[in-house]
């Protein structure tokens, strides 16, 4: 059983937005991740808990924004991640039409 965090659920909610939201300023998720839970005052781990978390529950995501909106961010997080972690990127503008 998961021990009770001591964070709200509305923190909890914005750092892991966060986390996806400031990803292309870091060179790694993880990067991004240890620096917003420096920011907010929880251990790094505990907030990369808090997004894969996130990722497990994408059913509820798509309920909530729909399953093009949801296809259209997962694919931008994955390409942006593999980007700074392979230290290449590219910028590209994809318009989505949802």
């Amino acid at each position: 059983m998961a021990r009770p965090s001591g964070f709200s659920p509305e923190v909890r909610e914005r750092a892991v937005r966060m986390v996806f939201e400031h990803a292309q300023d870091h060179l790694s998720q993880w990067a991004a991740i240890t620096s917003i839970a420096e920011k907010i005052g929880c251990a790094a781990e505990t907030l990369r808990h808090w997004a894969r978390r996130l990722d497990e529950r994408i059913d509820e995501a798509t309920r909530l924004a729909g399953p093009e909106r949801v296809r259209v961010w997962r694919l931008y997080l994955r390409a942006a991640r593999r980007g700074f972690e392979s230290g290449f990127t590219s910028v590209y503008q994809v318009r989505a039409r949802v």
